[in-house]
């Protein structure tokens, strides 16, 4: 939770945290940018970095599916 609200702060733009302390309401919720992959495969790979693999057949997919990304 700290390293999201630090993220935050990081990208927010200085002027919204002033105009928060004021305590002037807000007229629009501000939200980090969601991360969209245009590559299918990249997406695929981006998923399965983070788990492990729970067989065989899932390794043989994250292997093909990176070397059709390299390509």
């Amino acid at each position: 939770m700290d390293k999201a609200i630090h993220e935050f702060h990081d990208s927010v733009d200085t002027n919204e945290i002033a105009r928060q302390l004021n305590g002037t309401p807000a007229t629009e919720v501000l939200t980090l940018p969601t991360v969209e992959f245009e590559i299918q495969e990249r997406a695929t790979i981006a998923r399965m970095l983070f788990q492990p693999f729970k067989n065989d057949k899932a390794r043989i997919k994250f292997i093909y599916t990176l070397a059709r990304l390299c390509h």
